[in-house]
């Protein structure tokens, strides 16, 4: 079925994602439930707990032989509107430096590797 469009004012099918749609520099706007949930006490406390685990030091870097501890953000592996049921889940969250996270967002640093790191880290 074809619905209008509000960004090119076209017709498109249901679902489809317009190009015209506005982006941010982050990429194209969150949904509301994934700004809602980064913004939530239990992120707050879950984000705190992955960065204890990782000893506030990016894990890939650290794989590496470097030690980061500047700015550093807890990364979804499986991002959260694909899998909202891990959003909270260990194995899913890794500490990444800024330079990191943007290799890992854009598929440079796979996320079969930044897993086994993740899973590794609640071994210890």
């Amino acid at each position: 079925m074809l619905v209008s469009c509000s960004y090119c004012g076209g017709r498109h099918g249901r679902g489809y994602t317009c190009s015209k749609r506005p982006t941010t520099k982050r990429g194209p706007i969150e949904a509301n439930y994934v700004r809602a949930f980064r913004n939530s006490k239990a992120w707050q406390l879950k984000r705190a707990e992955i960065k204890a685990r990782d000893k506030l030091l990016c894990k890939y870097c650290l794989s590496n032989g470097r030690y980061v501890f500047d700015k550093l953000s807890v990364h979804h592996i499986r991002p959260i509107a694909k899998a909202w049921a891990a959003r909270l889940d260990n194995d899913n969250l890794i500490t990444l430096c800024p330079i990191c996270h943007k290799m890992a967002e854009d598929g440079k640093i796979e996320a079969s590797i930044l897993a086994e790191m993740a899973k590794n880290a609640d071994a210890l």
